[in-house]
């Protein structure tokens, strides 16, 4: 389970991206989504987002999210992008 004390951690988009690969439930999903977004929306200092990034990151949340509810995928997986060195 994913802890406020991880969160004070993110502050680049590969932070972020790092620990939606540890998100392992729906509730871990939903509070570092919201743990990113105030980072990233209330405090630009806090975290460093391209609006590219954002995009991307919003991808990755629906795509982690069809992925623990076991649907069918919505875009590449965080592991293929590993792969791929995204």
């Amino acid at each position: 389970m994913l802890t406020n004390h991880d969160f004070d951690k993110i502050q680049t988009f590969p932070d972020a991206k790092a620990m939606l690969r540890n998100a392992a439930t729906l509730e871990d999903v939903r509070r570092l989504n919201e743990a990113v977004d105030e980072r990233f929306l209330r405090d630009h200092q806090q975290l460093s987002m391209l609006d590219e990034d954002w995009e991307h990151w919003t991808r990755l949340i629906a795509q982690k999210v069809a992925d623990i509810e076991g649907e069918e995928p919505l875009a590449p997986s965080l592991e293929q992008e590993n792969r791929n060195g995204r």
